[in-house]
């Protein structure tokens, strides 16, 4: 069976064996030199240009299946409908006679019109371009962070975070920010997993059928996320009791000490 996005695979690659702290800091770092904007277009496209070089060899170091990037197909959609908004676009209300537009308006007929006006905006093109393949590779160097590091690394990290920092503001260990993090973090990979189980059980019991009819894989679509919905619920309090019987043993303990 395929493995979920974000899924942990056990493995003795170069990147597997990078400690879960210096990956999780150079994945803030990375995203962040993705994301950043430079007063020069060239400065811009050469960080981009390393930021991606340095994710592509991570991704063929840690030995990840090429097979495995179809995975990220949803980045694609969700780039292709970004840009489509963007380039496609009501005019601005400041640039238009209030005379000659309305945003609801009635046709010949009195029947309503809305939204009368939309503009081809064809400049905007590369710059959507660019913001989705930004996005590809935030979520391609996501990916090979959770493929490489286990869940128990991540939280080991993030304590051990923690405790550097508590020792210089003390405060924070009584926060304790990283639990957040952690189950935060970690509960990433379990949204995919799930919805995994969710689609193989759909498949299962509707043998394929029914999503060539438009409105039928509406309706199934609809049932899948209502389900996905309610088991992250569920799982999410199960969680939160947990976290919190673990809390209450602990400063039980230190209590009696």
């Amino acid at each position: 069976m395929e493995s979920p996005l974000f899924s942990y695979r056990k493995a003795y690659t170069l990147i597997h064996r990078i400690p879960a702290s210096v990956k999780i800091f150079f994945q803030f770092i990375i995203c962040i030199f993705i994301f950043a904007g430079f007063n020069s277009k060239k400065t811009e496209m050469l960080c981009l240009t390393v930021c991606g070089i340095l994710i592509f060899t991570a991704f063929f170091l840690a030995k990840i299946p090429i097979g495995n990037l179809k995975k990220l197909r949803f980045v694609f959609l969700i780039g292709g409908l970004y840009t489509i908004f963007k380039i496609f676009a009501p005019y601005e209300l400041e640039s238009l006679s209030f005379e000659k537009f309305k945003i609801i308006s009635r046709d010949e007929n009195q029947q309503i019109v809305l939204f009368s006006v939309i503009a081809f905006f064809p400049e905007k093109l590369p710059a959507s371009l660019l913001y989705a393949f930004r996005f590809f590779l935030s979520v391609l160097s996501a990916f090979i962070l959770f493929y490489s590091t286990s869940p128990v690394e991540i939280k080991f990290a993030f304590e051990t975070a923690q405790e550097y920092i508590g020792k210089i503001f003390p405060p924070v260990k009584k926060l304790n920010p990283a639990a957040v993090i952690i189950l935060a973090v970690n509960f990433i990979p379990q949204i995919f997993s799930t919805w995994k189980k969710i689609d193989l059980a759909v498949k299962a019991r509707t043998n394929g059928k029914g999503r060539k009819n438009f409105f039928t894989f509406i309706r199934i679509l609809y049932a899948e996320l209502t389900a996905l919905l309610s088991c992250l619920i569920n799982q999410a309090e199960t969680k939160r009791k947990a976290f919190v019987n673990r809390s209450g043993r602990i400063t039980i303990t230190q209590a009696n000490k």
